[in-house]
């Protein structure tokens, strides 16, 4: 006898339909690219660089080389602040590594070029007046500020690197290198970096002075593998001191740059007395004698 059932229509045993299934299937699909896009999309990463996002850092690189000296350009490129071969920086110091540098600098190659390096410490009307001479002479200016400084005076430090001079480093505060831990270096290096970079959106890299000028061997080794190349001086002028005139300052600088075959750096400190007028008259000295006055990034880098 026929099996009757074989000939039968089967039904499901769902209640839903053929309809149904579709559209469960279709419920399902919805659900499953809602969580894919939840797992996979998610919010849109921000670069950071130094502790500042890149769009500031581009905006102000902007305005920093629209209000460069035309005589020495002190723009700023925008890379990586985490690699010692990558610098976001005051000047053009495109094509410079750190390995040019594995020990501290006081003067560099055999053309007689002179550097004008500014240790700013105080915030006051001397300071600025130092600033205006630089100004006037229509000269940028390589501006060595410590950490401390940068953190208690964002705004002047800012306006410093807007009007074209180079911010560079020197530290935190005055403690000697010489005499700390590679950790306590390493500290004073980044703690440094991190307020500069606060206030100017541009990293000191690749310079870094040593407060009152004490190193060891380690320290340029620790400078260098942060990305930095320990600078010193050629001559001091002596500003800082007690008693001490701006012709005797000048004097002093000058007789040293005589002696001097190759490039020279010498170190001036804004905020005191006759500061202000030793610039005016060291530069006028240094025209006279046909000596070319150049930033650390053209003498370093040319």
């Amino acid at each position: 006898m026929a099996d009757y059932h074989r000939y039968q229509p089967h039904r499901s045993s769902s209640s839903l339909g053929s309809w149904g299934r579709w559209l469960v299937v279709g419920v399902v699909v919805v659900v499953l690219v809602l969580i894919g896009r939840l797992i996979f999309g998610g919010k849109k990463s921000t670069t950071k660089t130094g502790g500042n996002d890149t769009a500031a850092i581009s905006l102000l690189t902007d305005n920093a080389n629209t209000n460069a000296s035309t005589t020495d350009t002190n723009g700023s490129t925008n890379t990586n602040l985490s690699s010692p071969e990558m610098v976001i920086t005051s000047g053009n110091w495109k094509g410079f590594s750190v390995k040019q540098c594995p020990n501290a600098i006081s003067s560099f190659g055999t053309t007689k070029q002179v550097v004008l390096t500014v240790a700013m410490s105080a915030a006051n009307d001397q300071a600025q007046q130092a600033l205006d001479a630089l100004k006037q002479a229509g000269l940028p200016a390589d501006i060595f500020v410590s950490g401390s400084f940068a953190a208690k005076n964002s705004a002047l430090v800012k306006s410093i690197a807007q009007a074209g001079h180079a911010v560079y480093s020197q530290s935190y505060n005055s403690a000697n290198l010489a005499a700390m831990s590679d950790a306590d270096v390493l500290s004073a290096i980044s703690t440094a970096e991190s307020a500069i970079v606060s206030a100017t959106a541009i990293s000191p890299k690749p310079i870094f002075r040593p407060p009152s000028g004490n190193y060891t061997a380690q320290t340029v080794k620790l400078l260098n593998q942060q990305g930095y190349c320990a600078v010193l001086w050629t001559v001091d002028a002596y500003d800082w001191q007690d008693g001490i005139t701006a012709a005797q300052a000048q004097e002093r600088v000058l007789t040293a740059l005589d002696k001097q075959s190759g490039g020279a750096i010498v170190s001036l400190h804004a905020g005191y007395d006759i500061t202000p007028q030793l610039i005016t008259d060291l530069v006028a000295a240094l025209k006279a004698k046909g000596l070319a006055i150049v930033t650390l990034a053209t003498l370093l880098n040319g």
